[in-house]
């Protein structure tokens, strides 16, 4: 008996086959340096969503990484507003003062708590979205990089957008079947993903110019 996600992903790559297109990296292009050697193929249930959509995430922030410097600003944010919350939790629940003495204590430390993860809820919904990367301007740039991915669930096509901060109108968007980017076994093939992001930005860098 055929599993059904060999089913669905039947058309995936057996071993990567030689690209017919040129190498997108010649050494003169300044929007990617040389990268380290990739790292030993990770295997992925190919019948869980999340987890695919989780690997195929981390590779491509990993390619970014390689010539971009990422910003951390909004994720220390809200590490800061989680710690908050969580210190607004702990002094309710252990404050020195009995109760009921201590009411006024409760009201103000349940208020900031809920009033605190709203804040990350709006963070999430209403700033992150779908970005799964925000970059650092390039030394002489003013620009930075954002990307973003979309995998519906029950989808097929993965789809990976990058554009300038605060410019939307330069949004570019690969999408390809994530039956690209892993083989029967679930092995993620970098080298794929890699030629398709690099791709991507070098259009980028092109568009801006």
């Amino acid at each position: 008996e055929i599993e059904p996600s060999v089913l669905f992903y039947s058309h995936t790559c057996e071993t990567p086959p030689p690209s017919p297109l040129s190498p997108l990296h010649d050494g003169k292009s300044s929007a990617f340096k040389e990268t380290k050697e990739l790292s030993a193929p990770r295997v992925t249930n190919l019948a869980d969503h999340g987890t695919m959509k989780h690997a195929l995430d981390d590779a491509v922030v990993k390619i970014v990484t390689a010539s971009f410097q990422e910003n951390h600003t909004l994720a220390d944010t809200k590490i800061a507003l989680g710690v908050l919350a969580c210190c607004m939790a702990l002094f309710a629940q252990f404050s020195p003062v009995p109760f009921p003495d201590d009411r006024t204590i409760l009201i103000v430390c349940c208020v900031s708590y809920f009033l605190l993860n709203g804040i990350l809820q709006g963070i999430a919904m209403f700033l992150e979205r779908d970005i799964i990367l925000t970059t650092k301007p390039k030394e002489g740039s003013r620009a930075a990089l954002v990307v973003r991915s979309q995998f519906p669930p029950y989808a097929e096509d993965y789809s990976i957008i990058v554009q300038w901060d605060k410019d939307s109108a330069s949004a570019l968007t690969h999408v390809s079947s994530v039956g690209q980017y892993f083989d029967r076994e679930g092995n993620l093939v970098e080298e794929h993903l890699k030629r398709d992001v690099q791709r991507l930005i070098t259009d980028l860098e092109k568009k801006k110019s």
